[in-house]
């Protein structure tokens, strides 16, 4: 008698599922990093927790995942599962349509939201805590869900592991600057107003700051333009790149000479007036601030950090700046992995690089964001090009505005 057919009889779908769950977990080994979070003695078992970043997943796998988290069985909720087409709106908008969306996104900037930690105390169980944090992310999870169904708002990949927003939530607990890291070739889809908000909420003391990494790929007028709009915001900026600093500190290794390699590898902007350099590094002045434009190296970085807070701090006697990868280039060693997409560290770290400041690095979460189109995703770098299906809108975004037809870009 021949061999049933893998997806034939009751029990197919139980027999893929779980042969799929058994060859993700292979593919998975456990690696010992510098884990602090153990100081926190919250009742978690930091160590056995499941830390893969998941920021996209199938409809069946979002379903599977959300019906675990609700701790309801598979039968409670498979009528309410609703398959979307990964294709859907994955074209080029026009002119008009544009300008409708980006009206709407702006009406409803206030929704996107993420999660926040619930209220406990000294008096709340581990196990209720850990409840009540499960309830509040399923909240979260299912509003983002309304936007999307409802509302047919396109949202960006955003993490999907409650077990990240846990440690965000406790590295803003235990930090005084919190440094939001945005791309500098478009800062407003990777800024997230709700995270600043958050953290006030959390401590009036605490600071937000934006830090525009691959500021090297702005020109120094594009750089005044981003200080003087935070400026406005209200929000401290500093432009960076990782890269570029990299590269400067090597040449300074190797030069084996300061003076000389600081004037082969000038990072700042030459020419850039005092006022507009904001002094030394764009330290607070009088009880304000002034955003520099300048890329800085790594020691006004450090300085600005400094100089940002000057309130009551979460521990006496030290700063603690929470912020993301690029911890790296500031330590000079790799003391934390990165990786080309958001999301990758996994544990939160405390590192000490001088007397009196810690940093305390960040799992690297992905926030929800609006979005036109699947294409803009790709061309942001907010979707691996690998994942990529269909080229020719995210070829037609780059270079037509308005987009030509369809098959004159296949000819080109």
């Amino acid at each position: 008698m021949g061999k049933k057919n893998a997806g034939g009889g009751p029990g197919g779908l139980g027999r893929s599922l779980i042969k799929e769950r058994l060859q993700a977990n292979r593919g998975h080994k456990k690696i010992d990093t510098w884990l602090h979070t153990s100081e926190l003695n919250d009742g978690y078992d930091w160590g056995r927790l499941n830390l893969q970043s998941v920021t996209e997943q199938s409809s069946m796998d979002d379903f599977l995942a959300t019906a675990e988290l609700a701790g309801t069985e598979f039968v409670a909720e498979k009528l309410n599962i609703r398959f979307v087409p990964p294709e859907a709106r994955a074209g080029l908008l026009t002119m008009e349509e544009k300008a409708v969306l980006k009206k709407v996104h702006e009406e409803n900037k206030n929704l996107l939201r993420i999660p926040r930690r619930p209220m406990w105390d000294e008096n709340t169980s581990a196990t209720a805590l850990q409840q009540a944090e499960r309830d509040s992310f399923l909240v979260w999870r299912r509003e983002l869900a309304q936007l999307e169904e409802e509302q047919k708002f396109i949202l960006t990949p955003f993490e999907r592991n409650l077990d990240f927003w846990r440690q965000l939530w406790r590295v803003i607990e235990r930090s005084d600057v919190v440094v939001q890291i945005v791309d500098g070739r478009n800062p407003l889809l990777f800024r997230c107003l709700d995270l600043e908000a958050y953290v006030k909420e959390v401590s009036k003391n605490k600071v937000n700051m934006v830090l525009v990494n691959k500021a090297d790929l702005l020109t120094r007028e594009q750089r005044r333009v981003w200080a003087r709009y935070f400026q406005k915001e209200g929000l401290r900026a500093v432009f960076w790149s990782a890269l570029a600093e990299a590269d400067r500190l090597d040449a300074l290794e190797k030069a084996m000479a300061v003076t000389v390699a600081d004037e082969d590898w000038q990072t700042c902007s030459e020419g850039e007036d005092e006022e507009e350099a904001g002094g030394a590094a764009g330290a607070p002045n009088n009880g304000s601030f002034h955003n520099s434009s300048r890329l800085l190296h790594k020691e006004e970085l450090l300085a600005v950090f400094q100089a940002v807070h000057n309130g009551p701090k979460c521990k006496e006697g030290e700063l603690t700046v929470g912020l993301s990868s690029t911890i790296n280039t500031i330590l000079r060693n790799k003391k934390v992995s990165v990786s080309a997409t958001p999301g990758h560290t996994k544990h939160f770290q405390t590192l000490y690089v001088q007397p009196g400041l810690c940093l305390c690095d960040c799992p690297g979460l992905v926030m929800p964001s609006f979005v036109s189109t699947k294409a803009e995703m790709i061309c942001c770098g907010i979707l691996p090009i690998d994942r990529m299906r269909d080229h020719i809108p995210a070829v037609s975004l780059i270079s037509f505005q308005p987009p030509v037809n369809r098959l004159a870009v296949v000819l080109m």
